[in-house]
């Protein structure tokens, strides 16, 4: 891997560091695996999940129903541009308990962490995959 991290010198100037670091690193534990307690380690090359093409609307819901949506989406993402190194991940979370859970949970879904989502909602207001490319599960 190339080192590349970033270093704000100014608000307007940065410069390469020659270092990758420093690094996100979680842990999490759980409270039963299928040999009893286990961390897991969630690991991203740099980029997966990148600050510099990470964003955060705010909208009402007004922007939920299948036309808005698309078009929000198509207008958003043809402004991300291609500065970015492929392959290319694309995460999109609607809704959540706050801003900074709804961006941890894009991180998330980009890196295939987030693949065993159940694929439809329910009472017990769990997230879900909407696996529909027009997004089917915001019909309703």
């Amino acid at each position: 891997m190339r080192y590349s991290q970033l270093a704000p010198l100014t608000t307007y100037e940065e410069k390469n560091t020659g270092s990758n670091l420093p690094a996100q690193v979680e842990i999490y534990s759980t409270a039963q695996g299928p040999k009893g307690p286990e961390y897991k380690f969630l690991f991203m090359a740099k980029g997966g999940g990148s600050a510099n093409k990470s964003f955060l609307f705010q909208e009402t819901k007004a922007i939920l129903n299948p036309k808005r949506m698309l078009e929000f989406l198509d207008e958003k993402i043809r402004s991300l541009g291609t500065a970015a190194c492929p392959p290319y991940h694309l995460a999109v979370v609607i809704g959540g308990t706050s801003a900074e859970f709804a961006l941890k949970t894009a991180k998330y879904a980009s890196a295939h962490y987030l693949d065993n989502l159940p694929t439809e909602g329910s009472m017990n207001a769990h997230g879900f995959r909407d696996l529909e490319p027009g997004g089917g599960g915001l019909q309703g």
